[in-house]
C-alpha cells in the first residue's frame, strides 16, 4: 500500500490580524491527547494573517511533510495564539 504525505493544511481563522499558529502531528488517534502538547512532535509554527471566517488561509507547506501508511492513523493538533479558530 502507498503511503499518504500531508503537504498542506488549510485553516478558516475568524480574524484577520497577525497570530502565530502551531501544528503538531503524532502517529494515532488523538485519544488522551486532545488538551496537552506532550507526546506531539511540532511539525509547523508560523505567523499570518487571517481571511476571516469565510475565506479559508492556507498554511505555507510543510518543509518535511508528515506521513503514514495507508491503513494507520495519524492525528493533528492546531494551536493558535488566540481563540479565533473555525
Amino acid at each position: 500500500m502507498a503511503d499518504i504525505f500531508i503537504y498542506l493544511l488549510k485553516l478558516y481563522i475568524q480574524s484577520s490580524f497577525d497570530i502565530t499558529i502551531s501544528v503538531y502531528s503524532k502517529d494515532g488517534t488523538f485519544d488522551g491527547y486532545e488538551t496537552s502538547t506532550s507526546g506531539w512532535t511540532k511539525v509547523l509554527t508560523v505567523n499570518i494573517d487571517g481571511k476571516g471566517g469565510r475565506t479559508a488561509t492556507y498554511l505555507p507547506s510543510f518543509s518535511s511533510p508528515p506521513s503514514f501508511s495507508s491503513g494507520s492513523t495519524r492525528s493533528f493538533l492546531i494551536k493558535a495564539s488566540s481563540n479565533v479558530i473555525f
